[in-house]
């Protein structure tokens, strides 16, 4: 894609009339190949949701490379128009780039690092915020909202499950001193143990929301810069 794209900017950078048609020109260019990279990266996803579930975790992390790389023309594209054509043209550029990270967002839930992505996702972002500012904080911003209610509502569950388990265990304890049946203590026991696994794999999940959560406030803390 880069090579075929290099050689229609430089032919529409020697042979537009001015200026409109310049940015016209691009524009086209933007939208055909970014429908082009879309309707392989759909092909791809819908080849992989075609498989037995027996064999997609072998194919997963070939279609996350063959669908990064259809972004990396796209991100390519507008690194090419921006280098061309310079700021006159950033908006033609930054087309590019949302095209580029609407299909890099989708690809995240093949990856194994999907943070590490995620960064480089957000590094685009800052770029285009240069040419569209207004994309850029609604995207992030809105992220950021979503994930804020996300980690306190988990909070509050994780919170709720700890003083739950906490009672379980009181009255486990009440029961044995008692010398309740073992029936009821077996319960309750089972009761204790469904609530601490809950409790267990709800963790993990909440540090990696809390971490995305604070690297989006940062993010935004540069954009203000």
């Amino acid at each position: 894609m880069r090579d075929t794209a290099n050689e229609a900017l430089l032919a529409i950078r020697d042979g537009a009339a001015d200026g409109a048609e310049r940015e016209r020109r691009l524009s086209a260019l933007v939208r055909e190949l970014a429908e082009e990279a879309g309707r392989a990266a759909e092909k791809a996803r819908a080849e992989f949701a075609a498989l037995p579930f027996t064999r997609r975790e072998a194919r997963r992390e070939a279609l996350g490379e063959e669908i990064g790389a259809l972004c990396a023309g796209l991100y390519g594209l507008g690194d090419a128009i921006e280098e061309v054509f310079g700021p006159e043209h950033g908006a033609q550029a930054a087309a590019a780039w949302k095209e580029a990270v609407a299909i890099d967002e989708a690809r995240l839930q093949y990856m194994d690092n999907p943070a590490a992505e995620r960064r480089e996702i957000d590094a685009r972002v800052l770029r285009i915020a240069a040419y569209d500012g207004g994309y850029a904080r609604g995207k992030l911003g809105g992220e950021a909202e979503a994930l804020a209610r996300h980690v306190n509502l988990r909070r509050t569950v994780l919170i709720a499950l700890s003083a739950a388990l906490c009672v379980e265990i009181a009255v486990f304890a009440a029961l044995k001193a008692a010398n309740m049946a073992v029936n009821m203590c077996l319960v309750f026991t089972f009761i204790a143990f469904m609530l601490y696994l809950v409790f267990v794999s709800l963790r993990p999940e909440l540090a990696e929301k809390s971490r995305r959560l604070r690297q989006l406030k940062k993010t935004l803390s540069e954009l203000e810069k």
